[in-house]
């Protein structure tokens, strides 16, 4: 399986159009698919776009009290990996890498900011949805 995780400017980079909203996010990501049938662009607090074959979807952020950015990339990409690793689908592998790169902005450092599911369940914030999420998928 071949997946394609970008931010932002990495897209603008490889494509070419400069991403000012939605509609040119969509625009890129149908670029990448032509060479990647599995995309992510991330778009930090407006969430992120997936793109499997001719699907689309925009999966918005949740609403954190941010510390550091640092690592979400990171977190988010690895937490992605695993899920596909383990069998899960597409489009719930983002959706639960979305929680824990949203969980990781929380706190300090890269790696110190890494959450478990156990210890996310519990997050203030995110706990409560995530188990309802996690529960409906």
């Amino acid at each position: 399986m071949n997946v394609l995780v970008v931010n932002e400017i990495e897209a603008e980079a490889f494509t070419g159009i400069k991403i000012q909203d939605l509609k040119d996010t969509r625009t890129c990501i149908k670029l990448l698919l032509e060479r990647c049938n599995k995309t992510v662009i991330t778009l930090g607090e407006k969430g992120l776009l997936i793109g499997e074959g001719s699907q689309m979807n925009h999966i918005p952020a949740h609403t954190v009290s941010t510390v550091s950015t640092l690592g979400a990339g990171d977190a988010f990409v690895g937490v992605m990996a695993a899920e596909l690793c383990q069998g899960a689908i597409f489009e719930k592998s983002a959706q639960i890498a979305n929680y824990a790169a949203a969980a990781s902005v929380t706190r300090s450092g890269a790696q110190t900011s890494y959450l478990t599911p156990e210890i996310l369940l519990e997050h203030p914030v995110l706990g409560e949805s995530f188990q309802q999420w996690h529960q409906m998928s």
